[in-house]
């Protein structure tokens, strides 16, 4: 079943693209339109199921490995079994920008149609994103794959699976990406700067909106000149962890029905990437976005103060992540402080 929507959008999408010093690019998208959303809401005569987006997703894996002669195994462990499809949804719509950045074409074509992946990114239009939704963003990347030849149906022994299921898939997928790009031109996408940009430009600047609206003063957050020492990716994964029990305080305290994700230790998990990092700061992305609502974009102000920054710098390290969740962490602090 097909949908259409009139919207009207100003997004910023901040993403770090292969270019001359893979430098952050700015990108403004901008449009008055009818966008004909592509929602699958059944599959084989029933509503689609978390097992039906699980094995969608397998193929479109097994896509990929066939198109680029895939070889490595992912076998990271799962970061939680109690994701929700929210937070699969905040995921697979950036593993489809993923997917074009991969399958860019001549002349910069793209495998999906950017603005149709901005109209589902456009989060308040569906208040509980559900399993159909995944589903639906995926099925534009099996298209794709179809156009190339190289997509088969799953045909294997299937059995029902979970949110916390597809997710894992949606983090193959996405280390599939990095690798077949990293036989060209590396770009940063297993990097501390892409835990970085998603820190600063959607963590910080949402929950500093939220600061604001509650009346909470809390400082701008100022660019340190020097890392944090001696920090490794598994701090970090740790230090976002502890900021995610503060706001589900934060979320409790308004909503004491609600069910907080829980996440797998550190010590559980093993070696840690920047890649798993990213990973988790989009679930807790997630479950914030639904709880504060729609926020603003990051200013240019914040824009400029970070690409000056940064292009004063080799690269950004797991110790700036570091310093930055930290700071993020204190505003959970502050806002707990004053909710008693």
């Amino acid at each position: 079943m097909m949908r259409r929507f009139f919207t009207t959008f100003n997004v910023f999408l901040f993403c770090s693209l292969v270019c001359a010093g893979g430098v952050l690019v700015l990108l403004q998208a901008r449009a008055d339109t009818e966008v004909t959303l592509p929602v699958v809401e059944f599959v084989d005569g029933h509503t689609v199921t978390p097992t039906d987006v699980y094995y969608l997703a397998v193929a479109v894996d097994e896509a990929l490995v066939t198109l680029h002669n895939l070889h490595t195994e992912f076998t990271k462990p799962r970061i939680s079994d109690t994701i929700r499809p929210p937070d699969v949804f905040e995921r697979v719509v950036l593993l489809a920008e993923e997917f074009n950045t991969v399958h860019r074409g001549v002349l910069g074509q793209t495998a999906i149609d950017p603005e149709v992946l901005v109209a589902f990114k456009d989060v308040p239009l569906y208040a509980e994103p559900q399993p159909k939704h995944v589903y639906s963003v995926l099925n534009l990347m099996r298209t794709a794959l179809e156009d190339r030849g190289v997509f088969v149906e799953y045909d294997g022994i299937r059995s029902p699976k979970q949110p916390s299921d597809v997710f894992q898939v949606l983090r193959e997928i996405s280390a599939h990406h990095v690798e077949i790009l990293d036989r060209g031109i590396a770009i940063p996408w297993n990097q501390p700067k892409r835990v970085y940009e998603t820190n600063l430009f959607e963590m910080y600047t949402i929950l500093k909106y939220y600061a604001d609206r509650e009346g909470v003063t809390v400082p701008d957050f100022t660019f340190p000149e020097e890392p944090e020492p001696n920090i490794q990716p598994r701090h970090v994964y740790q230090v976002q962890l502890e900021l995610y029990e503060g706001l589900t305080a934060l979320i409790v305290r308004d909503n004491p029905e609600y069910q907080p994700v829980i996440f797998h230790s550190v010590e559980e998990l093993g070696t840690i990437e920047p890649g798993d990092v990213f990973d988790l700061t989009r679930i807790i992305l997630s479950e914030l976005k639904r709880f504060v609502g729609e926020a603003p974009p990051p200013s240019s102000e914040l824009v400029d103060k970070y690409l000056n920054w940064e292009f004063g710098r080799n690269a950004v390290v797991p110790g700036d992540v570091y310093k930055l969740v930290s700071f993020n962490s204190t505003i959970v602090e502050a806002l707990l402080t004053h909710a008693r």
